[in-house]
């Protein structure tokens, strides 16, 4: 019963500690942000109690300077990066700070690594999931990128039988027509709506390195580069 007790009381400061701590870090954010102190009050981002191979962010693990239109005001020069596991913008005041995950009703759009992003809120009604998309290809016929990060679980036959976590990359893509966005399912997508140009779309596909066929992005827009 004593060392019940003795633990509890550790437990108790330790908890009080780690919320003073937490209250502590917040409160420097909010003292040093000044102007930007808004896009700061969020949700401290929790860590994944487990270790993984890959990534759950969309690019890289490091935050790096971005502009935010949050709240109809604009943000330059703001630690931000994308976690696409679970679809949130993360925001830091320093290299040293906690992540907070910003209020995800106010953000409309950001800047990400020079790639522009866009919040999609009312996509029921444009044939899209509500979220963060990254815009690859601008104009009449935009084109649309999702970037998922799907948690797997694989058992590992090496040695001796583990769990381990994976953070497996899904990208989808989706284009705008006059009725909605639709998924791109490669070439027939193209063909189907720009059947006109169906003879410089053969050919951009035909003539694609291996690179650009695995790298749909610089496919993607090479194809918008020659339909009108």
């Amino acid at each position: 019963r004593i060392l019940v007790s003795i633990s509890s009381s550790v437990l108790l400061l330790f908890l009080s500690t780690a919320i003073s701590a937490q209250s502590s870090d917040y409160h420097n954010y909010i003292t040093k942000a000044n102007d930007k102190a808004l896009i700061y009050r969020g949700k401290i981002e929790r860590h994944y109690p487990y270790s993984y191979k890959g990534t759950y962010f969309a690019f890289q693990e490091d935050f790096t300077p971005g502009v935010v239109f949050y709240n109809k005001k604009r943000y330059e020069d703001v630690l931000i990066n994308l976690n696409s596991n679970r679809d949130a913008l993360l925001v830091k005041y320093d290299d040293t700070s906690l992540p907070v995950m910003m209020d995800k009703k106010l953000v409309e759009w950001f800047v990400l690594d020079d790639r522009d992003f866009v919040n999609v809120t009312d996509g029921a009604e444009i044939g899209l999931e509500d979220g963060y998309y990254e815009v690859l290809v601008e104009g009449e016929n935009q084109i649309l990128k999702k970037i998922y990060k799907e948690y797997r679980e694989d058992i590992s036959s090496t040695g001796h039988a583990r769990i381990e976590i994976i953070f497996d990359s899904i990208l989808e893509y989706f284009i705008l027509t006059p009725d909605g966005y639709l998924p791109i399912s490669g070439k027939k997508t193209f063909v189907k709506l720009f059947n006109e140009d169906k003879k410089e779309i053969n050919r951009v596909f035909k003539g694609a390195t291996r690179v650009e066929r695995q790298d749909k992005d610089v496919l993607y827009r090479k194809v918008m580069e020659v339909v009108k």
